[in-house]
């Protein structure tokens, strides 16, 4: 039996009538049909399970996370060999002053073991509970928590540890305790995944884990970098993902990430996905790394900038032109002119580049219109040069997308080019028909619709489905779906507005042969859906009803 299949079948025959509702009601007969079935689907609805330990009285809590919760009896214990994935909720108290250890001990037999647990996540919370833990041997008892949890799961491959907790435990004579709990999970496991969510994880915590991390994931300001340092290059040889949430005036510090406590370079030779988040930003002016042959992240494949580039010259894309995948970035004018006198993406070097979004453009570039002016064109230059093996394209600009779509109509070079996403730029038929006939591979399209316009106003409106076939089929074989996004800076649609947006869509049908999905968003779904009714209503044996019918959602 395909396990899969038949697990992707009964989930499409258990789906809800509401999309959003998780918790299904058609598994329950499934569960009946056959003993193979009822295997499958047991190994699905019990693949997830939470223990959450309860300060108020030191019990355990668990619970199936995939379960429906029509189905009243689960099967307790009995699926705990289905398990795969094994998630841990407990506060940073409970931790040190043993009740999560005494917990863990009332529990423990036989079974409670999740043997087929390949992956644990354990979120380490707040609790406004107070303890005097200095009456506890708390290193101790971090020691025997961790001894545990590997205990009851050991075949875990994957930890993943999320703090979140304010430290409000006073006069810690020392952090090591927290770090051998961190250890102690860490150990003899192929991904090791770290997340800090709070400043003050820092000040009671000794942050040199003794053990290289794979995932770290934690904020970046000038009063812990030097700790985030630590603990970030003690995983350097290891790390393969790294994320920074950047806070305030950040940029002078960032650069310390080369430099090691020696002065000597470091380099990354694992890094796939690198992030720079950012709360808020303080400064807009960049700080030169100042490194000009060293090649930081070589494997790079995913680098995920939301805040300005935080350098002034190429650093981050040095040495992994044959390795980067997906650049999402927000770029101010300073550094579309560096890494366009650089030459970062000139000649084709990214070979391996499959997906581009632009953000917007950040607030110091849009104090003058001229400024608008500029960072457009130099986005869409960037964004036309940067690779013609892309797939992927997304802008969230209406100027920057609208002179990209000129470039392309007359460079027919983005030949691998299959979804375009310009939310915010805004496109009449002809402009739709010039840019699908020069993106052969194009499959899928997201823009704001101008309805016809009056480039084929001197056609009849009758005759111009009959003369856009004529003239045009087939444009496009490979176009299916167009997302008509809604200009939220306007008001509601008028009719004539939606009757020309419906006209548009119906033409883009006939010329193209595989065209048959619109969506609109909410606000003009409903209206779009009314006016084809209509027009079915007034023809109903229309010579091109069918497309009406297939562009309905």
């Amino acid at each position: 039996m395909n396990s899969p299949v038949i697990l992707r079948i009964m989930r499409y025959a258990a789906k809800s009538s509401n999309p959003k509702q998780q918790q299904t009601n058609g598994y329950q007969p499934l569960l009946a049909v056959c003993r193979s079935w009822r295997l499958v689907l047991l190994k699905y609805l019990c693949s997830e399970y939470t223990v959450r330990f309860s300060l108020s009285d030191g019990s355990l809590i668990g619970s199936y996370g995939l379960w429906p919760t029509n189905i009243e009896h689960n099967p307790g214990s009995s699926g705990f060999g289905y398990i795969t994935k094994l998630n841990i909720e407990v506060d940073y108290n409970s931790i040190f002053n043993g009740t999560a250890v005494h917990a863990m001990l009332y529990n423990l037999n036989d079974s409670f073991s999740f043997p087929a647990a390949h992956t644990m996540y354990i979120n380490i919370e707040h609790c406004e509970e107070d303890f005097n833990v200095e009456s506890y041997d708390y290193e101790s008892q971090a020691h025997v928590l961790a001894r545990h949890l590997r205990r009851i799961a050991p075949a875990v491959k994957n930890m993943f540890v999320k703090y979140c907790a304010y430290n409000n435990i006073k006069h810690l004579p020392t952090g090591d305790s927290f770090a051998n709990l961190l250890s102690g999970l860490y150990r003899n496991k192929v991904r090791s995944y770290l997340e800090i969510q709070r400043n003050d994880f820092y000040t009671p915590v000794n942050p040199y884990i003794a053990h290289s991390l794979t995932d770290i994931v934690c904020i970046w300001n000038i009063s812990t970098c030097q700790h985030s340092l630590c603990l970030i290059q003690n995983s350097a040889n290891t790390l393969r993902r790294l994320k920074l949430t950047c806070v305030g005036h950040y940029r002078g510090t960032i650069v310390q990430l080369f430099w090691n406590s020696h002065g000597q370079l470091v380099t990354y030779p694992k890094v796939e996905y690198l992030s720079f988040g950012a709360t808020f930003e303080c400064e807009y002016n960049s700080m030169r790394s100042n490194l000009p042959h060293h090649r930081p992240f070589p494997k790079l494949k995913c680098l995920y900038l939301e805040s300005t580039y935080p350098f002034g010259d190429d650093i981050l894309f040095r040495g992994n032109e044959g390795t980067l995948e997906y650049l999402c970035i927000r770029p101010d004018l300073e550094t579309l002119e560096v890494l366009d006198s650089l030459g970062v993406f000139a000649s084709g070097r990214y070979k391996s580049l499959r997906y581009i979004k632009v953000l917007e453009q950040p607030m110091e570039c849009g104090k003058s219109m001229q400024l608008d002016h500029m960072w457009a064109a130099m986005v869409s230059q960037f964004v036309h040069r940067a690779s013609s093996a892309l797939q992927t394209i997304t802008i969230h600009n209406k100027q920057a997308g609208e002179k990209l779509v000129c470039a392309l109509v007359h460079s027919f070079h983005m030949t691998n080019l299959q979804i375009l996403d310009l939310p915010c730029s805004l496109f009449s038929l002809a402009d739709l028909i010039a840019l699908v006939k020069a993106i052969p591979a194009l499959t899928e399209l997201h823009c704001m619709s101008a309805g016809v316009g009056n480039d084929y106003s001197g056609i009849p409106h009758s005759q111009l489905a009959d003369y856009m076939r004529k003239n045009y089929y087939p444009l496009n074989r490979s176009f299916k779906r167009w997302h008509i996004c809604h200009d939220y800076t306007k008001p509601l649609m008028f009719a004539g507005q939606a009757e020309s947006m419906v006209a548009c869509a119906l033409l883009m049908s006939v010329v193209c042969p595989r065209f048959t999905s619109v969506l609109c968003d909410y606000t003009d779904k409903d209206r779009f859906n009314s006016i084809i009714q209509l027009a079915l209503s007034r023809n109903p044996h229309g010579k091109y009803n069918s497309h009406l019918v297939r562009l309905m959602h």
